[in-house]
């Protein structure tokens, strides 16, 4: 009787055993990347840690989370993600090392499928070790150019988050559906390469771009500052390109409230769109040589613009400065200042029409090319009689103030 009882047991431990090896062998729904090596003691290169973590990423996982403290990145790290999954920083400072490879995207972040979705909340990306003065570098091979985050395919939410202090381009999506970026900030981020015309490169605060059908992008509350010295300033704010390449179908919408985009040549810039590229501005405060520069655009993109601030730096990009280049324009209800002279408040092709705003200094500010039309605004000169010029464009001032 007791041979039969103890062989009945060892069966039965026997049929357990696989059920135990699948608990220790179950997904993780929520991964923490201190259980594999990570310290964030700002101390140990915690690169390999954090990827072993990423590699053990399934489609069951919910969030993958990084307790407070401060990483050291020297290379990128990647993920590839089939379902939702939330990527938590708990406010942890990320630093790239040093003496790392130039060239990199920290985090790159792929979508499996279109429906893939990552958040990405509660991180700050910092490139403060890294720093060097790259505004003078004659050999564009040795500038070290780095991306903060880099998002490919499904939707994306990036939040609470803040990305400094480096050459190059904060935030890159790319052949995706949604994207939103919200409470964040973008400071010191950017350069450019100033040497010849070979090199129109790095520093952007954010890059959309190369997707082929519907997308749309929110921005809320983001505040992006980009390097400045000696009036050399960041390459682009926003910009929008290579959307629709090939099938020519489609709409993309990119709406922006709260916002401010300071310290970068060009403002928004929407190069080689083949569909209707649509922007709605709000609330929001917009600096740089040309606020709105459209190149190699099937269809001239549209600006909204309402209740913002708008202001042109002194001198010119490529030979365009003030406004607008080959882009329509609706503002409403907005500021505009000409902080320089000899500014353009339209250029090659721009369309614009202006509701209810303010032009300040506006003495030597001319359109060219440009269809203009004001309506119950104020347009404030430096001088009574100045008038802006304007040449070979159709210009009408319905209701408006000339003068100071």
């Amino acid at each position: 009787m007791k041979a039969i009882t103890f062989i009945a047991l060892l069966l039965l431990s026997l049929i357990k055993l696989p059920l135990s090896i699948c608990n220790i062998n179950k997904p993780k729904e929520v991964i923490n990347i201190l259980d594999y090596g990570a310290k964030g003691d700002g101390m140990q290169d915690d690169t390999s840690f954090i990827q072993k973590a990423f590699d053990d990423v399934s489609r069951d996982t919910k969030s993958v989370i990084f307790p407070r403290g401060t990483y050291v990145i020297s290379r990128p790290l990647q993920l590839k993600y089939s379902s939702k999954i939330i990527m938590d920083g708990k406010n942890s400072t990320f630093l790239i090392q040093p003496n790392a490879r130039k060239g990199f995207s920290v985090f790159n972040f792929s979508g499996v499928q279109t429906s893939s979705e990552l958040d990405f909340i509660n991180f700050t990306i910092d490139g403060k070790l890294t720093q060097q003065n790259q505004w003078d570098e004659t050999n564009f091979q040795n500038c070290k150019i780095y991306y903060g985050v880099t998002i490919t395919s499904g939707n994306c939410n990036v939040s609470n988050s803040k990305i400094m202090n480096f050459w190059g381009t904060a935030l890159t999506f790319s052949n995706f559906n949604t994207a939103k970026i919200e409470n964040s900030e973008i400071t010191n981020v950017g350069g450019h390469w100033y040497q010849n015309n070979e090199h129109d490169a790095f520093g952007d605060a954010i890059y959309i771009g190369d997707r082929n059908t519907d997308c749309t992008v929110l921005i809320d509350n983001v505040k992006a500052s980009g390097k400045s010295f000696n009036g050399k300033l960041s390459r682009i704010g926003l910009t929008i390109e290579n959307f629709n390449k090939h099938s020519k179908s489609g709409t993309t919408t990119i709406n922006i409230t709260n916002s401010t985009i300071i310290n970068y040549e060009r403002g928004v810039h929407a190069e080689g769109n083949n569909i209707p590229i649509n922007i709605s501005i709000e609330k929001s405060t917009i600096s740089g040589r040309v606020i709105f520069l459209g190149i190699s655009n099937l269809i001239k993109p549209l600006a909204i613009v309402k209740s913002s601030n708008i202001s042109f730096y002194p001198g010119n990009y490529n030979g365009t400065f003030g406004l607008s280049r080959n882009f329509k324009i609706q503002a409403d209800s907005c500021i505009i200042n000409n902080t320089g002279s000899g500014q353009a408040m339209g250029d090659s092709g721009t369309e614009a029409l202006f509701s209810n705003c303010t032009f300040n200094h506006m003495k030597d500010t001319y359109a060219t090319n440009a269809k203009i039309k004001i309506i119950n605004s104020s347009v404030n000169s430096a001088e009574k009689s100045q008038k802006p010029f304007f040449w070979k464009s159709e210009t009408s001032f319905i209701n408006t103030k000339m003068g100071k």
